[in-house]
């Protein structure tokens, strides 16, 4: 990532360079580098952590303006599927995904489990969508497919308010 984002930077192509990283794990190792690689190019006033809100850096003359969001909040450690579950409509209402939690709990409870304690959101996640009325959907298509059946929901009140995120794209 560090040489695709020095890249973008030397460009005069660009007035605006989004940043998005899925940080799996160490946020503020990511966040850290990040900051280094714009310091060394030039960037003098860098926020010592991400804005919860997404991070914008003001640019100058040479370099573009700098905007950064780190997965899947901006705050917490985490994997794309720990944003993507800030999608599902009505979460804390969904039984199968009550379901679907407890059961790979139980999983890490009884030491059966095959993966590692990283990837337990990952697992709730996709124990989830295998029981959705499409198993086979990708991830993005079944929370679309559950976005178009809410959608007097999604109209009466934005998906990802919890994260910031949609304001960060306005």
């Amino acid at each position: 990532m560090p040489i695709i984002l020095e890249t973008l930077i030397q460009s005069e192509n660009f007035e605006v360079v989004g940043i998005m990283i899925d940080a799996d794990t160490e946020l503020l190792q990511h966040w850290q580098i990040i900051i280094d690689l714009l310091h060394k190019k030039g960037y003098s006033i860098l926020p010592k952590k991400p804005d919860l809100k997404g991070t914008i850096i003001e640019g100058t003359l040479n370099l573009p303006k700098i905007g950064i969001w780190i997965m899947p909040d901006n705050k917490t450690d985490g994997k794309l599927e720990d944003f993507i579950t800030y999608l599902i409509p009505e979460l804390d209402k969904d039984e199968l995904f009550k379901l679907a939690k407890e059961t790979v709990d139980n999983m890490f409870k009884q030491g059966i489990q095959k993966i590692s304690k990283v990837d337990k959101s990952k697992a709730i996640l996709h124990t989830w969508l295998a029981w959705q009325e499409e198993p086979k959907l990708s991830l993005a298509q079944a929370v679309n497919a559950r976005f178009k059946k809410d959608i007097y929901l999604m109209m009466a009140k934005p998906m990802i308010s919890q994260s910031g995120f949609k304001s960060y794209l306005n």
